[in-house]
């Protein structure tokens, strides 16, 4: 990576706000990494990408309230990009591998239970034989 620059630039305290509360809900670990994001979708997104299929989602009013707010603040362009980019970063938080390695040890612990059921069932059949 190339040497970062430091910018200082003044945020209302809506702002403000808005950033400490996707730090503080995990969205961002830290309030440059959430400008950072902003910057990124600005320069590499290109418009209308952000909705692409007929997908319907169902949200609770204030989680599309919080949504609205980020479009009024101007970190989303709308509130479809919004979700895009809270999907997008979710699922980017997601470790694949570490979900995979998981489904195998569940698979592994369901196939040792079966394993001892299998057990089970023959030494009862020998005791009763």
């Amino acid at each position: 990576m190339d040497k970062a620059e430091k910018v200082t630039i003044r945020l209302n305290a809506d702002q403000v706000d808005a950033l400490d509360f996707m730090v503080k809900h995990g969205q961002f670990k830290t309030r440059s990494d959430a400008v950072r994001a902003a910057i990124d979708i600005m320069t590499r997104e290109p418009e209308g990408e952000a909705v692409s299929s007929g997908l319907i989602v169902d949200l609770p009013d204030v989680m599309i309230a919080m949504i609205d707010k980020l479009v009024d603040l101007g970190h989303f362009r709308s509130r479809d990009h919004g979700l895009f980019e809270l999907v997008r970063n979710g699922l980017d938080s997601i470790d694949v591998e570490e979900v995979q390695l998981k489904q195998r040890r569940r698979l592994e612990i369901l196939a040792e239970k079966k394993t001892s059921d299998i057990l089970e069932d023959v030494y009862r059949d020998y005791v009763n034989q």
